[in-house]
């Protein structure tokens, strides 16, 4: 995941418990919104995203970022709404199996700023 985003160490106590953890600071973007099928709310100049409604991804061009680098990237940040992070299935399902908490999975015709 070195490619994929930078990990930070950690220490919190919650509940009088000391714990450690790693942060993942995800950095990679990949330009890969398929504009034709998302629903999106452009600003007044029609230049940037306001608002994107429902995410749709161009698959190929993920294809295609991810030969250009020479290795799949499966956590990234798309890159004309960075606040998104996609998620490759595999990660879901380690993540999910490790038990971690907090995070909400969604298939990119169900996400979006209201959904």
């Amino acid at each position: 995941m070195e490619n994929d985003g930078k990990f930070i160490a950690a220490r919190g106590r919650r509940k009088e418990v000391n714990m450690e953890y790693l942060v993942c600071n995800i950095v990679g973007l990949i330009p890969c919104l398929d504009t034709a099928r998302a629903e999106i709310t452009r600003d007044s100049k029609g230049e940037e995203i306001f608002i994107l409604r429902r995410i749709a991804l161009d698959e190929a061009s993920i294809r295609s970022y991810n030969n250009s680098i020479g290795l799949p990237l499966k956590i990234f940040r798309l890159k004309e709404s960075p606040k998104y992070i996609i998620i490759h299935s595999d990660v879901m399902q380690a993540m999910t199996g490790a038990g971690i908490q907090g995070i909400e999975f969604r298939k990119p015709g169900e996400a979006g700023d209201f959904l």
